[in-house]
């Protein structure tokens, strides 16, 4: 049998491809895996995001404002919501019933309206909102100047409003 140098090159060959495939499946694997330790250490495990309690009274002028709704918008994610109640306390919900807004810095923004049940959302959905009971500064979470932080556990707040289309947020 004459050796021209086909069959080690056939079978240097057949290792080299071998070598390639190997690499190329390691390096998939190990894309992989980072890809999902990356998403689990970011809290992208497929639940919802981390809400915290969050809470208060709003205030207008020093006096509870007695209907309206609340809105803590994050800079991403679902914006969460509160129903003011007549002593102007409120809790906030965004998946379920009570969970409190999403974790992180929040826009905020309030709404309460005279002739719709007050909160601008619920009531008689014949009878339009006749008059604002706040500056309308406060409707838009963007203009309203209001911020919020809300951070792990209980968030207690005291959001005052004034006739002159100023508010601060306080945290308890």
């Amino acid at each position: 049998m004459i050796d021209d140098g086909r069959t080690y090159y056939k079978a240097n060959t057949e290792g080299i491809r071998q070598t390639m495939m190997d690499r190329i499946t390691t390096r998939r694997l190990l894309a992989a895996l980072l890809a999902a330790g990356g998403l689990m250490a970011a809290g992208c495990d497929g639940g919802t995001p981390l809400t915290a309690p969050t809470k208060g009274v709003v205030e207008l002028d020093g006096m509870p404002l007695s209907s309206g709704t609340i809105r803590f918008i994050p800079k991403g994610g679902r914006s969460g919501h509160g129903i003011i109640q007549s002593d102007g306390t409120f809790s906030v919900s965004t998946f379920e019933d009570g969970d409190g807004a999403l974790i992180g810095p929040n826009n905020i923004s309030v709404v309460s309206w005279e002739g719709s049940g007050g909160d601008g959302l619920h009531g008689d959905p014949g009878a339009a909102p006749t008059k604002s009971l706040i500056p309308a500064e406060f409707n838009k979470p963007h203009s309203s100047g209001l911020k919020c932080e809300v951070v792990e556990g209980e968030n207690n707040l005291r959001v005052r409003l004034s006739s002159d289309g100023t508010g601060t947020i306080d945290a308890n």
